[in-house]
């Protein structure tokens, strides 16, 4: 599915700055 994907590219480093700024440690996706 296209949002396990997108997780995906965050795990690999595709991480937006503005949420790597407000979540440093990562977002909680719960």
């Amino acid at each position: 599915p296209r949002t396990r994907s997108f997780i995906q590219d965050i795990l690999d480093g595709y991480f937006p700055s503005e949420l790597q700024r407000d979540y440093p440690n990562g977002v909680p996706f719960k």
